[in-house]
């Protein structure tokens, strides 16, 4: 009986053993996994507010919005920062009475850290395009991008640049962002 109860002895030490290495396994994935989780939960989110039109032509009120959706697609495409949708903003940038809303406002509503917005002039055929880059905490501008070019009947043709540069821009201040106030 000396044996077989050796080798119980033995064989209930070795499950305890191979239990705590699942053990010690699975807390190693789980702390991989937060490490991981928290890594995303730390990375910027930004809002693109409509461009405003401050050329005084309402045929080229469209290209406001047009703008939006051309840096938040491209934003989203970078996976740089997690980027507010677009419908969120253009809900929430109107009171229920109709006027606008503050983009830094409709910043802190929606949780962003960044916020993008611009606007557009004109002067003859040529539209000049100009955005910014604000941290919402502060409400300081971080970056300024433009004046873009384009003329008046193709400004689209400006939309790709324009995002290019508000990208590079929106780069630059989250990774100075992060040195200056790492999370």
């Amino acid at each position: 009986t000396k044996p077989r109860t050796t080798r119980v002895r033995r064989a209930v030490v070795w499950g305890v053993l191979a239990c705590a290495a699942a053990a010690v396994v699975l807390l190693v994935v789980r702390a991989k996994n937060a490490r991981q989780s928290g890594a995303a939960d730390t990375r910027k989110r930004a809002l693109v507010a409509v461009f405003d039109n401050r050329t005084g032509d309402s045929s080229l009120q469209s290209l406001g919005r047009m703008t939006q959706d051309w840096i938040a697609e491209g934003l989203l495409r970078t996976r740089l920062v997690d980027v507010v949708d677009p419908h969120a903003v253009f809900v929430q940038s109107r009171t229920g009475a109709g006027a606008p809303v503050d983009p830094i406002t409709v910043a802190h509503r929606t949780g962003a850290d960044m916020l993008v917005s611009g606007s557009y002039y004109r002067t003859g055929d040529t539209l000049f395009l100009q955005a910014a880059v604000t941290d919402v905490g502060t409400g300081r501008i971080v970056r300024a991008v433009g004046p873009i070019f384009a003329n008046v009947r193709t400004p689209v043709a400006a939309l790709d640049e324009l995002r290019s540069r508000v990208m590079t821009a929106l780069a630059s201040a989250v990774d100075s962002h992060s040195i200056l106030y790492p999370g």
